[in-house]
């Protein structure tokens, strides 16, 4: 009877620490994977790390005052990764805006005074739209879907004009 006991008290201790490592692997690759992407999909990552979570916190009473520390610093480390992440995914937003409201207004400003320089204000649309062009030939894919749409439909506008 005492080897059935110790040897389930080492089973739930080697499954405390499986649970954990899951969960810390999860924070780390939210880490990697979503790192200034304006379209992360947050609900699936919450529910993920809530369900992974839920497995650690059934445990967390039977954890060493070193297992509960690391435990604490995980959560918090997950808190600020993700707060980061949000806040760089809508700073990467708002750049994609002001450029493209940026370009939008070249081309109206450009467009009114094409019959009084139209050379000088083709170079300068297409200046300030190179620049766009590059900008979002970078970060297109972290991007929300709508400034994507946008971005094309621009692009294809400017295309056709050229």
């Amino acid at each position: 009877m005492a080897v059935a006991i110790a040897g389930t008290a080492t089973l739930v201790n080697a499954q405390t620490d499986n649970d954990y490592k899951n969960l810390e692997s999860f924070v780390d690759s939210v880490d990697r994977k979503i790192d200034n992407k304006a379209e992360a999909n947050w609900d699936k990552v919450e529910a993920r790390y809530a369900a992974l979570k839920s497995k650690v916190d059934k445990k967390s009473d039977n954890f060493s005052d070193e297992m509960a520390e690391e435990y604490r610093e995980l959560e918090n480390r997950y808190e600020s990764l993700r707060k980061e992440a949000k806040n760089d995914g809508e700073e990467l937003e708002n750049e994609a805006e002001q450029r493209l409201a940026k370009a939008e207004k070249w081309w109206n400003e450009k467009k009114e005074n094409t019959k009084e320089n139209l050379d000088e204000a083709g170079d300068d649309a297409e200046d300030g739209w190179e620049d766009t062009k590059k900008w979002f030939s970078k970060n297109y894919n972290d991007l929300k879907e709508e400034t994507r749409e946008r971005y094309d439909e621009m692009k294809k506008r400017y295309d056709e004009r050229n």
